[in-house]
């Protein structure tokens, strides 16, 4: 994801991938300029491998599963992190509450992240549910709401970013899962 994404080849694949839906998800994922093609490639893939596929799991586990499920996006980043953002995998450290461990610069509200998270952690994997005593409460995903818990500077519960894009996408793969079976 960090070779040079061209503008002009990233309206022709949104065209070939999404035909007479590319205008919809050009405005979703611009690609006026090289750079803004380059930014929307990332995001397009983090909503598609990570967003979209975690929400679609909550839903399915509320709809089919026998327990609630607890949706969370990791904003936290990290103070030495090179992109300056918050990357694939850069929540284990916290989850584990190892940021004290560790040499890296971490600061006050890293440890508290940690402190927070893991104990959510450790709340699941005992009773099933992430809430206990001292950490805010962590509602069960719900599609109604379409919230999640977000672990960054603050630890509070907020709605699913980037939802128009995440439904988009869903309705698109909907009707190409749909499509393949006819």
């Amino acid at each position: 994801m960090t070779q040079p994404v061209r503008a002009d080849a990233a309206r022709e694949q949104a065209r070939q991938a999404f035909g007479p839906q590319a205008e919809a998800f050009l405005k979703l994922y611009p690609a006026t300029t090289d750079d803004e093609a380059k930014t929307s490639t990332t995001q397009y893939l983090g909503d598609a491998v990570f967003g979209l596929q975690m929400r679609t799991w909550a839903r399915l586990q509320r709809k089919t599963g026998k327990a609630a499920a607890y949706l969370y996006m990791f904003d936290r980043v990290p103070p030495d992190a090179v992109c300056r953002c918050a990357t694939h995998a850069a929540e284990i450290v916290y989850a584990f509450n190892n940021v004290g461990l560790s040499s890296r610069p971490f600061q006050d509200v890293d440890r508290k992240v940690a402190d927070t998270m893991s104990s959510y952690w450790v709340n699941f994997a005992r009773k099933g549910d992430p809430n206990g005593a001292g950490v805010p409460n962590w509602p069960a995903y719900r599609e109604q709401s379409d919230t999640l818990m977000v672990f960054g500077d603050a630890i509070e519960e907020r709605p699913v970013p980037r939802k128009a894009a995440l439904d988009f996408l869903e309705t698109q793969f909907r009707q190409v899962r749909t499509s393949s079976r006819d």
